[in-house]
């Protein structure tokens, strides 16, 4: 393909339909569509349309078996499929009753004697305070700076 040879040694992404085998998208890193690729009519073999077939024929039976679940659900239930979401949410709501942390009753406390951190040599004499920051008197201040 003429398109071909202009995009050599560059980065592209390919995207192919598993129901035709014959054709791939060429993409660029950016995803943007750069063209389309045919396979050599010498390198089909009769395999791909044949499960290009059958693949088709599932999709076909997955999205009824999908539509007719969503009808029934609605029926039932009287309101939209559950999605993933409702489902989750579903799961947490029944699971969060059955969730508990059972404390134990013989608690045996760990207590280590932590020694005081020694100052660095030199910093003995040296006596070391907390200091507060407060990052809203910080930014106001900055602010009245920058209005001067």
């Amino acid at each position: 393909d003429e398109s071909t040879y202009l995009h050599i040694n560059e980065e592209v992404c390919v995207r192919y339909d598993p129901c035709n085998l014959k054709t791939v998208r060429i993409y660029d890193r950016d995803d943007r569509y750069l063209w389309t690729w045919n396979i050599g009519d010498y390198l089909i073999a009769e395999y791909i349309d044949e499960d290009s077939e059958h693949i088709a024929k599932f999709r076909r039976i997955e999205k009824g078996t999908m539509k007719k679940i969503r009808e029934r659900s609605e029926e039932i239930y009287g309101k939209k499929f559950i999605n993933r979401k409702s489902a989750m949410e579903y799961r947490i709501k029944r699971g969060k009753n059955m969730f508990a942390i059972h404390i134990p009753k013989n608690i045996i406390p760990v207590i280590v004697d932590e020694e005081p951190l020694k100052k660095a040599a030199g910093a003995e004499n040296i006596n070391v305070e907390v200091i507060d920051v407060n990052l809203n008197r910080m930014i106001s201040n900055g602010q009245k700076r920058k209005e001067r």
